[in-house]
């Protein structure tokens, strides 16, 4: 799952007043449990997607 990143930075910039032109945000990491359920993965099998000749 991804963030934001526009946003993140706008936060970092006007509410920590960091300058988002010199530092960026190397990692995002989230602690917690999630708000809602993660949809199930959807996989194909191997033999749908791989051929050898």
């Amino acid at each position: 799952e991804g963030f934001n990143q526009k946003n993140t930075e706008k936060i970092l910039r006007e509410d920590l007043g960091i300058d988002t032109e010199k530092y960026g945000i190397s990692y995002m990491v989230a602690f917690g449990y999630r708000v809602n359920e993660p949809r199930p993965k959807t996989r194909r099998p191997l033999d749908e997607i791989v051929s050898y000749k």
